[in-house]
Order: structure tokens, then sequence, then C-alpha cells
């Protein structure tokens, strides 16, 4: 304040002393009048020239000195002011320097076109670790301080400022003296002379990196967030578990810039797992199916174990994945982040990303992988849980549609015994009323006939007595097998001895009936079978019996033995073949039922009850046996019974 109190006091002074020689001038002038008028009235004469008086010179000393004085007062006010604007200036820069000087910002002024740092404050040393002084001395460090990566971009933007086009601002990154990275705001304002040339840039750098750290740090996490939620889509949109764990690697790998990925399932014991879902860049190698033991490395053991994150920066050397390294060394995968699918604490997959370079992975890379995998993981209990539903629905179905079936075969099984049944009865009614009716006829012939006709008479009755005794041994034999109670009675059986004897009691009863009986025997000598040899006779006799009934006056009927070897099983084989009707194909499968007769007997009136076959084929069932059909209509039939053949088993009698 004391620079400007100076030129008031001084302004103060100078008008007091205007004042005083202003008044002078006045009282000379009018002393001057008075002498004249004075001089002339006293020596009654006029007055000298003025330019003889000393009140003129007096007025022109007065006049001198009052110029004199002004022309020193404008030139004093000149000097006082040029004064107090230097002052005020060296305050102002003063205080910009003060300013500057501590300022966090960097503040700098470049004189053009030399590009020549007129001015950088201090906090030059903070920002990039050099002094001020090495930038006024050396040119081209800033230049140097500049990234690589940027040094292109601040090169077109000091084109520009040439061409006199300079940014107002600008970021980009500069290396500091110890070799750390920062991001820099640079705010530019040009100088510009009076003929409109930039003549300087003067600006203000800001060290952005903790914003630009923050920035990047927000875009990692939207980025993030954002591969998250495509995973979650996809798997809340789909049950697929290969599309599942196909997209995660898909989105992992491309966010870690990694060249190929492996997801796999982990069978239900712990043992092995399997690659269902890759990602491979171009050219890489498929893992696409592959099979590896879980037990067989240490690494595995331990992703079981702990089902943990595990991280193997040698993959191909690491003595933990065991035989699993030749696959990496197959795919060339350097470093190797395996990361778990946890489901209700059980591991259920293992995602594996394969670096084909050495790398880490960071903190927020794992913990990114296993936020993916954990929402995968629910998903994939989703999928588990709906496939396992699926799988018991569609048993459940199977099961319905299976009992359903059965039911509808058991009903129509039902039906058709309940329709046998009825024929059953018709039948044996029919068969009890035909014999009955003979008996009591012939016996009223007896009593009532001639006598020599009374042989004939019982014979007959004897034969129909007869068939009414087998008629009710075979409902008897049926009743027997029901209720289990036939128990064969192995021993050693002769089958060509069995045959033949059939064979001689039955030869007078087909000539008879105008029918040949053949009986055909093999050239070498059969062996012995264990079986039970009345049930068998009574087997064949039921086959015999049809082919009796069944082949028309003038046919023929063959008996034939044989052997025959069936998946390392001897079997001994009767064959009874005849030249009768022959049998429909739609027939034969029911043929072997109870109470079923087929259209040839019921078309022929032969009579029958539809159980010889049935009992025959549940006879053969006791001996381990079976019993087989070929036929063909107008072709006749050939039954073969089929009886299992070890020398060895044989027993003695």
């Amino acid at each position: 304040m004391k620079t400007y109190k100076r030129p008031m006091r001084t302004r103060r002074s100078l008008n007091a002393y205007h004042k005083a020689l202003f008044a002078l001038t006045i009282v000379v002038i009018l002393l001057a009048t008075t002498w004249s008028s004075g001089y002339a009235y006293l020596n009654d004469e006029a007055p000298p020239p003025y330019w003889r008086t000393w009140w003129f010179y007096a007025l022109c000393v007065l006049f001198i000195v009052g110029i004199s004085s002004l022309i020193h007062r404008f030139r004093t006010g000149q000097i006082k002011a040029q004064r107090a604007a230097v002052f005020a200036l060296v305050e102002s820069e003063a205080r910009y320097r003060r300013l500057t000087d501590n300022a966090q910002d960097i503040i700098f002024r470049i004189a053009l076109p030399e590009g020549k740092f007129e001015y950088i404050n201090p906090a030059v040393i903070d920002f990039c670790g050099y002094m001020p002084k090495d930038f006024y001395n050396d040119a081209g460090l800033t230049r140097k301080i500049i990234h690589p990566d940027w040094q292109q971009h601040v090169a077109d933007q000091w084109r520009k400022l040439s061409d006199g086009n300079p940014a107002a601002f600008n970021e980009y990154q500069i290396v500091h003296r110890s070799g750390e990275v920062k991001w820099v705001y640079q705010r530019n304002v040009p100088i510009i002379d009076a003929d409109g040339n930039t003549i300087a840039i003067e600006g203000i750098i800001n060290d952005i990196t903790a914003r630009k750290q923050a920035e990047h740090k927000l875009q990692q996490q939207n980025r993030n967030l954002a591969m998250l939620n495509r995973i979650i889509t996809t798997a809340t949109s789909t049950l697929d578990t290969q599309k599942i764990l196909e997209v995660l690697c898909i989105e992992l790998a491309t966010t870690f810039n990694l060249a190929q990925a492996a997801a796999t399932i982990v069978d239900s014991t712990n043992k092995t797992a399997t690659v269902i879902a890759e990602y491979l860049s171009p050219g890489r190698p498929s893992a696409l199916g592959s099979t590896f033991d879980l037990q067989g490395n240490a690494a595995n053991i331990y992703i079981l174990k702990h089902k943990k994150p595990l991280f193997i920066a040698d993959a191909q050397n690491d003595e933990r994945l065991g035989d699993s390294r030749a696959e990496t060394r197959r795919r060339g995968t350097v470093s190797l982040l395996l990361i778990p699918v946890v489901i209700r604490d059980r591991v259920i997959s293992t995602l594996g990303f394969d670096a084909i370079e050495p790398r880490t992975f960071t903190e927020e890379e794992i913990a990114l992988a296993q936020s993916a995998a954990a929402a995968v993981g629910q998903a994939l209990e989703t999928a588990e849980l709906y496939q396992t539903l699926q799988r018991y629905t569609d048993e459940l179905e199977q099961m319905v549609e299976q009992r359903t079936l059965q039911l509808q075969a058991a009903m129509e099984k039902a039906q058709l015994a309940d329709r046998a049944k009825s024929e059953f009865v018709s039948n044996v009614s029919h068969e009890l009323r035909t014999p009955l009716t003979n008996v009591k006829l012939y016996f009223d012939l007896v009593k009532r006939g001639r006598v020599d006709r009374r042989t004939f008479y019982m014979e007959t009755v004897s034969r129909e007595v007869d068939r009414l005794q087998n008629l009710i041994e075979t409902l008897l034999n049926v009743s027997r097998l029901d209720l289990g109670k036939i128990k064969p009675e192995f021993s050693r059986v002769d089958i060509e001895e069995l045959v033949t004897m059939l064979v001689d009691d039955r030869q007078r009863l087909f000539t008879e009936h105008g029918l040949q009986l053949e009986a055909v025997t093999t050239q070498s000598k059969l062996p012995m079978i264990r079986a039970d040899a009345k049930l068998l006779e009574q087997v064949l006799t039921n086959l015999l019996t049809n082919a009796y009934n069944y082949t028309q006056s003038g046919g023929r009927v063959w008996i034939r033995t044989g052997r025959a070897t069936e998946d390392g099983q001897s079997w001994v084989t009767v064959s009874v073949q005849d030249t009768g009707p022959g049998i429909a194909p739609e027939e034969q499968v029911h043929l072997f039922q109870r109470f079923y007769r087929g259209a040839a007997g019921t078309a022929a009136n032969v009579p029958g009850t539809g159980l010889g076959l049935a009992i025959s084929k549940e006879i053969l069932d006791l001996h381990q046996g079976y019993i087989t059909l070929e036929s063909a209509l107008g072709e006749g039939s050939t039954f073969t019974i089929w009886l299992p053949c070890n020398d060895e088993n044989v027993p003695e009698d």
C-alpha cells in the first residue's frame, strides 16, 4: 500500500505549488496595473512600453516557471506511474510464481516454433522424476518420457500445433523416470501475437492415473458383469449341459485372452472326467471326448478334495499333472488354471484355462472365473435335477406303459383264456358226451342185441371207456402241472428204444386208418439221456395222436431221432412229421397255449381239448428241453422235441 501513497502525496504538493504560483501571478498583474495607473497619474505622462517595465519581465519569469513546473509535474507523474506499474507487475509475478511453484499440477510455457520450455514448475519432479532444468537444457526430453504407444499420437498433436491448430486438451501416457506409467491430461492455451501467429503455448498438465485406473476398473467390472450376464442368460435359457459349459469356456477364454479352454464332466465315482465342451482359437488341437484319470495325478485330487482353484505355472513339466502332461504337451499348454464347478459339495465339472505362453492369473481373474463357475453350477444343478426328474418321468411313463401293456396283455390273455375255457367246456362236454353216449348205447346192445355181436359191443365199450380215461387223465395232468405235483423221476432212458416201442404199438392202428408209420433212427447209437420215460412217452403219444388225427388216409407219418449241438450244448432230438394239412403261421404262435385249437381241427371235426401240445411243452420244460414246429399250409407239419444230452451227467440206474 505504501507504493500507492507516494504518488498521491506528490500530487497534493504539486497542486499547492501551482496554486501559489497562480496567486503570485495575479498579484504581479494587479501590481503592474496599479503601477501603470499610478505612474501616469503622478507623472502626468504615458507609461513606458511594457517590455521596459519590471512587471513584464516578472510575468515572463512567472510564465516560464509555470511552464517548467507543468512539464516537471507531467514527467514526474509518468515516472511514478511506471514505477507503480512495475512494482505491481513484480508483485503479480511473485504471486503467480508462488502459486505455480507450489501447484501440484504441471504449469508450463513453451516457445514456438523452437519448442523450448520457457517455464515449467517444480511439480514436474513428482510427475516424471526429472528436474525443471532438465527440460530447459534438453529440448528432446519431452519426447523421451512419452509412452511408446502414444508417441505417434503426440507427434500428430504437435504437428497440428505447428500448423496453428493446437488441441484444447489432450490425454496420453508418460513413463516416469522409475519406469512407472502414468496417465496425464494436458490443457493448452495458445499465445498469439499481433500478427495472429502462435508464439507460445501455455498450459496445465494433470495426473489422471487414478481416474483412469478407476475408469478401467469400472469398465472391466462392466465387461465382467456383462459376461456373467451372458453366461447366466444362456444357462437359464437351456437345460443342455454341454451348451452351458461351451458358453462358459468361450466367454472366459475370450475375457482372459486365451487360445483354448475346456470343460469336463466328472463321473459319479470321481474316478474319470470326460471333456464335453471347449473353446479353441483357429489352428489349436481339440481335446473333445478325451477322458482323464482323476486319481492319477495330484492336481485333480487337490481339486476334488479342497474344491478350490489351482494354478500351474509350468503345465508341461509339473509332476502334479501326472499322465495328463502328455495331453498338455500335445496341446501346447504352458500355464494352466483349473477351476472346479461344485454342486451340493460335489465337484461335477472342472474347467481348464490354457495359456500357450507363460502367464499368471490375477486374484480378480480367478475370482471372476469362480463367480462364473458358481453361476453355471446353479444352472447345472437345475439341469441335473430336471434331467433326473425327466428320467424318473420317462421311467414312470415307461412303467405305466409297460404295466398298461401287461394289463392289456393280461386282459387279452384272460379274454383268450375265457374263450378257451368256454371252448374247452364245450369240447370237454362234447368229448364226454360222445363216449358216454356210445357206452350207454352199446350196453343196451349187449342186453338187447344179437348175442353173436356181444364181443364187438364189449370191445367198443372198452375203447370208449379208455377214451374217457385218457380225457380225464389229461385234465388231471393239467391240474397236477398247475399245482406242481408232477415231479419227473429221472433215470437213464434210451430214446431209440422208446420210439421203437411206440411205433410197434401203433403200427396196426395207423395201418387200419390207411396211414403209413415209419421210424427213422440214426446210424450211430444215440447216447442215453436223463429223463422220465413215462412223461416222454406221453409227449410222443400226444404228437403221434395229432399226426394220426390230422393226416388223411393214404398219408405218411415219420418219427425220426437225431443228435444236434447248439452253443456248445448237445441235444437228442425226436421229430414227428406228417403229410397233413399244415398249420397257418398266425396259428403257430398260439398252438402251445392251453385250450387252443387250430382251424384244421375244427374244420375236420377232430376230437380234442386243446391241451395235448400245452402239456407236452410243460413236460419238456421240466426236462429243461423245448419243442419246435415247422409247418406250412398244404405241406404238413414237423414237431421236434429237444432234450439235453450230457454223457457224463447221465447217472447209472
